[in-house]
């Protein structure tokens, strides 16, 4: 806790669990704590710096990595990592680079082989450089990644050639598994291609879900998509709900299940609810009209029409006020001015107790540690048990919210697929 690491040499690699290593650096935790390096080839990682092994079960509150060199990457799991990056949780943390070849991601930075299981709740990966890719997930990855999720983050690159993505920036492999809930994809650069997936991707992008997030490009030949920004190969299984893909320079291609696919590329199994490409609406449909997506998915994914079919009523306990958002124990999230109004069941039947909406609402990760602690002490946990309760129950709820939408959306498309089986006449006797 409250750590800095910090190195200004070349290839000078920072890192809490290792700043360069050989072999396994495991089960590293860093609280308001900072990793930055400022030379050229110094990469830096809450796990490792520059690491040919594993990084294993890293996990970064508050905290924030950060180099200023060429080739320099950065990333919460590990900087450069040759081998696997897996189950890395970042809340309230940020990974920047700011120069040419410099790539960063929660997960990993610049990563050949595998990155699974990639936890970002309110975090931010961003680059400024040339050809320097970001990603939840990794940032360049030339093999696998698997089991991403982003919760209120954000992904952003303004460099040329720099491309960004929920899933991994530049990726030669495969992309499996990916979730975004209120998030954000967003490229300023030429022939920056950003995507949800991945924002570019040679091989197979699969399974990937958007829910009340973006995806935006604003230059020219940046390809934009939920599915992958510009994929060479397949993207199949892609859902997207209440949410937008939008570009705005010129030569350039958006769409749901992928912005452009090369030629000979597959595309299957498509779904989109309530989404809009370029302004234009996909499909046509509403969340309301699945119960379970309405009373089990994140609360702040859903819509005013999803309160008057939960039946509770709003305002039933007096609410904690956050920011502009009230949150009372019943599960109930309003918009103070009186729109996007939304109510879920109860905070039981979600799995999400008051606590965790506080802390989506906009109270900080300090309220809802300090909210944990207390919780904790009182069910009579001492030591590291207690210290880690926040960060504990904070996997816990992700994790409920991301099963919750995924349930959710499988029932979209069930009912979807119903829905286009057309019904026959019976024959004339």
């Amino acid at each position: 806790m409250n750590c800095k690491v910090e190195t200004s040499g070349t290839n000078a690699d920072a890192g809490i669990g290792g700043g360069a290593a050989s072999g396994t650096v495991a089960n590293t935790m860093a609280m308001n704590s900072t990793v930055e390096t400022s030379g050229t080839d110094a990469d830096a990682g809450i796990g490792g710096g520059d690491v040919s092994g594993t990084v294993a079960n890293t996990t970064a509150v508050n905290s924030r990595v950060e180099t200023s060199g060429t080739n320099a990457n950065a990333g919460i799991g590990g900087g450069y990592v040759f081998g696997t990056v897996a189950n890395t949780m970042a809340e309230n943390s940020t990974v920047e680079t700011s120069r040419k070849n410099a790539n960063a991601g929660i997960g990993g930075g610049y990563v050949y082989g595998t990155v699974a299981n990639t936890t970002a709740v309110s975090s931010t990966v961003e680059t400024s450089g040339v050809s320097a890719y970001a990603g939840i997930g990794g940032g360049y990855v030339s093999g696998t990644v698997a089991n991403t999720t982003a919760v209120n983050s954000r992904v952003e690159t303004s460099g040329k050639y720099a491309e960004a993505g929920i899933g991994g920036g530049y990726v030669f492999g495969t992309v499996a598994n990916t979730t975004a809930v209120n998030s954000k994809v967003e490229t300023s650069g030429v022939v920056a291609y950003a995507g949800i997936g991945g924002g570019y991707v040679s091989g197979t992008v699969a399974n990937t879900t958007a829910v009340n997030s973006t995806v935006e490009t604003s230059g020219l030949i940046a390809s934009a998509g939920i599915g992958g920004g510009y994929v060479v190969g397949t993207v199949a299984h892609t859902t997207a709900v209440d949410s937008r893909v939008e570009t705005s320079g010129g030569s350039t291609y958006a769409g749901i299940e992928a912005g452009e696919i090369s030629a000979g590329g597959t595309v299957a199994n498509t779904t989109a609810v309530n989404s809009y490409v370029n302004g234009l609406k996909e499909n046509s449909g509403s969340i309301a009209n699945d119960q379970l997506l309405c009373q089990k998915a994140d609360p702040r994914v859903l819509t005013a029409n999803c309160s008057a079919r939960t039946g509770i009523e709003a305002g039933r306990h007096a609410p904690h006020h956050v920011g502009r958002r009230s949150v009372g124990e019943e599960g109930i999230i309003a918009d103070m001015g009186g729109s996007n109004a939304a109510t879920a069941t109860t905070a039981a039947t979600m799995g999400i107790t008051s606590a965790s909406l506080l802390a989506a609402g906009g109270l900080g990760i300090a309220g809802y540690s300090t909210y944990q602690w207390i919780t904790g002490y009182q069910e009579g946990l001492r030591g590291q048990e207690l210290a880690m309760k926040p960060l504990t129950r904070g996997k816990e709820l992700a994790s409920a919210a991301v099963n919750s939408v995924s349930q959710g959306i499988q029932g979209i498309r069930e009912r979807m697929n119903r829905q286009s089986v057309p019904t026959q006449e019976p024959a004339p006797e």
